[in-house]
């Protein structure tokens, strides 16, 4: 069975995938090959996540893992005119979509959004592309035998 975090990756990809705007162009990966045809499209990828002992009544016995996940969700455009309308276009589908469903289908206990950012990648590109970050934070538990089934 794969860990949580992989199953929230999946869960994530899942909800942003068949956006009006960017369509079934959702990637599981931070490294986004940037082919002209593929966008506008979407990379889902976790970068961090904090880790707590979860005890009971203040006992210090630990049988589960509170965990606090940081999960990306980049979008990116073609440049043009209207590019922070296009980008701010797909951030209304993309936090539509994760308010759907604050659980992610019973698997986490809380999705929240934590900031956003929009920058312009010149690259090798004969023309730059906007990237807006959705940055959440994802809240779940697991026990310690098993990081593959959450609480």
């Amino acid at each position: 069975m794969s860990h949580v975090r992989q199953q929230i990756r999946d869960a994530v990809v899942d909800a942003v995938t068949l956006l009006d705007t960017t369509h079934r162009n959702v990637f599981r990966t931070r490294v986004y090959p940037i082919d002209r045809e593929s966008l506008p499209g979407i990379c889902v990828y976790t970068s961090s996540e904090s880790i707590e002992p979860n005890t009971i009544g203040g006992l210090k016995s630990v049988s589960a893992y509170l965990r606090t996940l940081s999960v990306s969700i980049e979008a990116y455009a073609k440049a043009s005119t209207n590019l922070d309308n296009t980008l701010d276009g797909i951030a209304v589908e993309i936090e539509t979509a994760m308010a759907q469903d604050s659980t992610l289908n019973g698997l986490v206990e809380d999705v929240v959004l934590t900031s956003t950012e929009i920058d312009i990648m010149g690259g090798d590109s004969e023309q730059p592309v906007g990237v807006l970050r959705l940055s959440y934070d994802i809240i779940y538990r697991t026990t310690l035998a098993d990081p593959s089934a959450a609480l």
